[in-house]
């Protein structure tokens, strides 16, 4: 396109070239060299703050407290004295201890959603304000300070009906300062990555972020199998074999390595691969239901939530792949526990 300028000579405009659907995603990236530090430390974020999501809201504080029967009135707790209601059952489910339950998880599902829409409206706008003051660390080190004081709060939350909305809006503001924090903390990615890092540096920030929840798991867990390990311990050094080690004169660490301990492992790996499983369907479920991990994380429970309302539409596969995954991963670890223990029992080779 041509234009005529003032002095008569005629001036041809040559457009802008459009950038690439890479160069778009990579815009503001040049070829810097990144501190190996600030790298770490960014990606440390994501494996600090992800126990929240993993203990706190999906396996164990909300699932196996806040919306347990902890929360509810003492008369009501105790129809379920006996451990023999199941509130899957029709017969069961009109029960007012199944009710209670129904209606504890039915309100922290409206405390969640309330917690949702409040993140729908402040985090474009946080967003946009970190973007052009440029204070995006200042909003990270904001939020992820909030985050800390309310998961310290949780501990004043104590297993009375009265303290479970002190405990949902803990948890749903907990939520909140989460997810502005990570908001900032994703739109960091592009200070401490280049063109050619981008994706290892994004990687390890998501990768430490599940150890993060892993070891939180542990920790949280360690406690059964101490348990468990310790009980079996106590029964096999009662055993012959053991006495007939020490007068060999076998040292403590051989009879720890060689004798106890493979004796000890098959109770252990059968409590764990139940435990595996077990929070695979819980985490599963609970996404099923909306409580579970965030939209933007990958799960099963998700997938099937989203294919739900399809079922009737002749759109089945959307919910029955997700399921069918669900299923044989559940029941793959199961068979895999069965056959570790068959091979670390020694009396089972003998």
């Amino acid at each position: 396109m041509s234009s005529s300028a003032p002095d008569g000579r005629e001036h041809v405009n040559i457009p802008e070239p459009l950038l690439s659907d890479g160069e778009l995603h990579t815009a503001g990236l040049d070829d810097r060299r990144v501190p190996r530090r600030q790298v770490i430390s960014w990606a440390l974020w994501d494996w600090a703050t992800q126990p929240f999501n993993s203990v706190i809201l999906t396996f164990v504080f909300v699932s196996l407290y806040l919306v347990s029967d902890s929360f509810l009135p003492a008369e009501v707790a105790a129809q379920n004295a006996d451990g023999g209601l199941v509130c899957s059952r029709t017969a069961d489910a009109a029960t007012g201890y199944c009710q209670g339950l129904s209606d504890l998880a039915e309100w922290y599902g409206w405390v969640t959603f309330g917690a949702g829409i409040l993140i729908l409206l402040l985090a474009p706008v946080l967003g946009q304000r970190a973007d052009a003051v440029g204070n995006k660390k200042r909003w990270v080190v904001g939020g992820t300070a909030v985050l800390a004081v309310l998961q310290f709060a949780l501990f004043f939350v104590y297993a009375e009906p009265a303290f479970f909305w002190l405990g949902a809006l803990l948890v749903a503001f907990g939520s909140v300062a989460s997810e502005i924090a990570g908001v900032n903390y994703n739109a960091m990615l592009v200070e401490v990555s280049t063109r050619r890092t981008i994706g290892r540096v994004s990687g390890l920030g998501w990768g430490l972020g599940y150890i993060g929840g892993i070891l939180a798991l542990v920790i949280v867990e360690w406690a059964a199998y101490a348990r468990i390990a310790r009980a079996s311990a106590m029964v096999q050094r009662r055993k012959e074999y053991i006495e007939a080690a020490i007068c060999q004169g076998a040292s403590s660490l051989r009879i720890l390595f060689r004798h106890l301990l493979p004796n000890c492992l098959p109770p252990l790996m059968v409590i764990a691969t139940v435990q595996i499983a077990r929070a695979i369907a819980l985490e599963a479920t609970l996404s099923f239901l909306g409580l579970g991990v965030p939209i933007t994380e990958p799960s099963l429970g998700l997938l099937i939530s989203n294919g739900y309302q399809h079922m009737l539409s002749g759109k089945f596969w959307i919910s029955f792949y997700p399921g069918v995954a669900l299923l044989i991963t559940v029941v793959a670890i199961n068979l895999i526990g069965d056959q570790l223990r068959d091979v670390l029992n020694p009396r089972a080779q003998a």
